[in-house]
């Protein structure tokens, strides 16, 4: 006790010896010495805990918590709901417990492979119905993969259409938000664009996607004429899930945030323009120059007809022979 009243003191004296500036850079020096110890310890703690796992399902984190509580497991973490966060020294013991409690997510496939381990003496339709709901539950996972899809549910089915018919396929597709939040129509639209591509042959007037937060159907169409075919629409609906995206992601930080965003496009995709001048001073665009020139000839009139005017021998005659010419 003597030697640490000793050390304060002698602390206290060489504190009152400095200038009143020493003396407030040792006091931030110490402030900031505090700190960075602070963040050390609390950056030891966050590391203390590691993800399990990838992203999961609200499914598979609710099987995952109930294979927690059958184990006594408590010290896990939820992240955004998505995610897990367990003790890194226990990381083995809470995988060991999924894998006992059957909670462990499956795979890609796994639900098409289970499908097909079917007995020999099974009947064909009962193996294609099998496969047909592995299929549907597969692409439910994958939606419910997408940020903004909470809880998703799909049924495909198609009917026979008859002699030399096709088949009619319809898809229904059920979607939730976090929350029950209502998913953006944008987001709808690339669902059935999906679908349509999933289950092959069906065509998109027979794909409904509903969500069930507002109770909202969309319902694509074949006419190009649609709103949901023109090209305006489309892109204002895409600009404005980009920026939202975007400023969703830049205030995640600060907790949930409600964000609407409204773009407004030029409604001009393409604009020619024409101008005709006329020049007042005339200009000739074509000339052409013509010359004719014609030449002709005739005899000079002669004498009265007859022997003696017109004798060899008539010097007259002879005189006046010849010929006149004018041009």
């Amino acid at each position: 006790m003597n030697v640490v009243t000793q050390v304060a003191k002698q602390i206290g004296e060489l504190f009152s010896s400095l200038t009143p500036a020493s003396r407030l850079l040792a006091a931030l020096l110490l402030a900031v010495t505090v700190l960075s110890l602070g963040w050390i310890l609390a950056a030891g703690q966050g590391a203390s805990k590691t993800y399990i796992l990838g992203m999961m399902t609200p499914e598979e984190i609710h099987r995952a918590e109930k294979a927690f509580g059958a184990a006594m497991l408590s010290e896990y973490e939820i992240v955004n709901g998505t995610r897990i966060k367990v003790p890194t020294a226990q990381k083995a013991v809470y995988l060991k417990a999924l894998a006992d409690g059957g909670a462990v997510p499956m795979q890609w496939g796994d639900e098409i492979k289970a499908s097909l381990q079917s007995g020999i003496f099974d009947p064909p339709s009962l193996i294609s119905m099998r496969e047909e709901v592995a299929r549907e539950q597969e692409f439910a996972k994958l939606l419910q993969r997408m940020p903004q899809i909470a809880f998703a549910a799909v049924e495909y089915d198609q009917e026979d259409g008859g002699f030399a018919r096709e088949p009619i396929k319809v898809c229904s597709i059920q979607v939730q938000g976090f929350a029950n939040q209502p998913v953006d129509t944008t987001v709808l639209r690339r669902i059935a664009e999906q679908a349509s591509t999933y289950f092959a042959g069906i065509r998109k007037e027979n794909i409904s996607v509903l969500d069930l937060g507002t109770s909202n159907i969309y319902r694509p169409s074949s006419d190009p004429n649609s709103p949901d075919e023109n090209p305006v629409l489309a892109a204002q609906a895409e600009w404005e899930e980009y920026f939202k995206r975007q400023i969703v992601d830049t205030l995640n930080q600060y907790g949930a945030v409600k964000v609407a965003v409204n773009v407004e496009l030029d409604p001009k995709l393409e604009e020619i323009s024409e101008t005709l001048k006329f020049d007042p001073t005339g200009v000739a665009i074509q000339s052409s120059t013509s010359r004719k020139d014609s030449e002709s000839a005739k005899p000079t009139p002669g004498g009265r007809p007859g022997a003696n005017p017109n004798a060899l021998n008539n010097p007259q005659s002879i005189a006046s022979a010849g010929l006149q010419t004018s041009k």
